[in-house]
């Protein structure tokens, strides 16, 4: 049961929010502008440590403040052994030849992607079409219609890239999105398991593509 002061701290913080409701509406009753992205003010991207240890460190990107593909882009540069990646949506021209470049190198390479969205998008089947990596796809739970809204990749059964972010270009340029950046190996293995059920139950329709022997490392124990 919360105490007194515990009550007071609530009240005080619930009683500005309403001031500020109050004073971001115009005389007339109707909403002011909201600020614009040019208005707001920037703010450096540093990393969130969760623990001591640089290997388990986790990192926190917002679009507001950095490029979220630039992040992605080098993290995938520095992979060296496999990327598989559950996505909702992807037409990001500059992230998919970051995945191309990596297969090249010998990473092995696999992509689950939304059937709607697939199908919805013409840009997300040529990139997929001029790409050699395999590729699979999938509703959600409920069949036609429902989604296969992940957005997490795996690099190197090492690090999670998940958060908010699609590899698209209106997450890049025009949303307000996060990227959050895992390495607890833990968190890793769970997202894995799930990376794994999603390929199985996925339709292969990139036909033949090889893909490299399978270079997988050890679920982590600890």
């Amino acid at each position: 049961m919360r105490d007194r002061s515990q009550a007071r701290h609530q009240f005080s913080f619930t009683d500005t929010a309403f001031r500020v409701a109050r004073q971001n509406k115009k005389g007339d009753g109707t909403a002011a502008p909201r600020a614009t992205r040019a208005a707001l003010p920037y703010q450096a991207k540093l990393p969130m440590e969760m623990r001591g240890s640089p290997t388990t460190a986790t990192e926190v990107v917002f679009a507001r403040t950095g490029s979220v593909a630039e992040t992605i882009e080098r993290l995938v540069e520095t992979t060296r052994l496999s990327i598989h990646a559950a996505l909702y949506r992807f037409n990001n021209q500059r992230l998919a030849h970051a995945l191309q470049q990596a297969h090249t190198r010998g990473a092995e390479i696999r992509l689950v992607i939304d059937r709607n969205k697939y199908e919805e998008s013409q840009s997300t089947r040529r990139i997929l079409a001029e790409s050699s990596f395999p590729f699979r796809l999938t509703y959600g739970r409920d069949g036609a219609g429902s989604k296969m809204h992940h957005k997490f990749v795996l690099l190197d059964e090492m690090t999670v890239v998940t958060g908010s972010y699609n590899w698209t270009f209106a997450s890049e340029e025009q949303n307000y999105e996060n990227l959050l950046i895992l390495r607890d190996p833990q968190l890793v293995a769970t997202y894995r398991e799930e990376f794994d059920v999603l390929w199985e139950i996925a339709d292969d329709i990139s036909g033949s593509r090889a893909e490299p022997p399978s270079k997988h490392l050890p679920l982590p124990t600890s």
